[in-house]
């Protein structure tokens, strides 16, 4: 999936593709007549049906796909964002020390789905 692609997704959508890649299955949004989402359900294989985390809104479960897929996240005050993507060390003040995969977002968990969608289709 393209890095173009993964920025534009909606926030459902990055929940629902984030929960794919950690091996959520059945996976169902349900939404209320008004068109409101009222909420993601699947289950990971040998569990019942239940509540998907919501990746790109919850920094609890967002740090579990920080663990999965072995990211950085930085927040960069005078750009008011966080960034999150994998980081050499070595090139930390050089511009192009992220991988092509990195993401950026005002919210923390919001940029981490991004990049772990990024990461993971990159490994698939």
């Amino acid at each position: 999936m393209a890095k173009g692609e993964v920025m534009a997704m909606t926030d459902e959508a990055l929940q629902i593709k984030a929960a794919e890649l950690m091996g959520w299955e059945n996976i169902v949004a349900h939404w209320y007549t008004n068109s409101e989402l009222k909420g993601v359900y699947g289950n990971l294989p040998g569990y019942q049906l239940c509540s998907v985390p919501n990746y790109p809104n919850d920094i609890s479960a967002a740090w579990e796909l920080v663990e999965k897929a072995h990211l950085s996240l930085i927040r960069v005050p005078m750009d008011d964002e966080w960034r999150c993507g994998h980081m050499d060390g070595s090139h930390i003040n050089d511009e192009y020390w992220w991988e092509m995969f990195y993401a950026k977002d005002s919210l923390a968990p919001r940029a981490i789905t991004r990049a772990f969608i990024m990461a993971m289709d990159r490994q698939l």
